[in-house]
């Protein structure tokens, strides 16, 4: 069972390691699909799917700076509040429900929490 994540840009707040909070621009090309567990816990269960910034690596990335994000789920019995093992650098793309015994995710599945934000010029005019 998968979920595709479409390519865009994420503006996520993480701290590098030994150094002060900083906003990081995320940049991802391609789609990349996510791997949602099995569920046979008895009880239906919710993935949180996060794009999570690795400190140790904002530090010091690699050449290709490919190694800073990553997208990665947190099991939660709860879909109000992620009582898994959420990142301490991510922003929440999703919450998957996951039926017990489910064998495919549909969109139907998945709610959207990406949040958007854009600035626009305004103009004024004076008399």
């Amino acid at each position: 069972m998968t979920v595709a994540v479409t390519a865009g840009t994420a503006y996520v707040t993480g701290t590098p390691s030994t150094q002060n909070s900083q906003t990081f621009r995320v940049v991802s090309s391609t789609e990349e699909d996510v791997t949602i567990s099995a569920n046979s816990s008895g009880s239906t269960k919710y993935d949180w799917l996060y794009l999570k910034l690795d400190a140790t690596n904002l530090n010091n990335p690699n050449v290709a700076g490919d190694n800073v994000a990553t997208l990665v789920t947190s099991r939660s019995s709860s879909i109000s509040s992620d009582d898994g093992t959420p990142p301490t650098y991510g922003i929440l793309l999703a919450i998957v429900t996951v039926a017990n015994g489910a064998v495919s995710i549909t969109n139907g599945n998945i709610k959207d929490m990406r949040t958007q934000a854009s600035i626009g010029a305004s103009t004024s005019e004076s008399t």
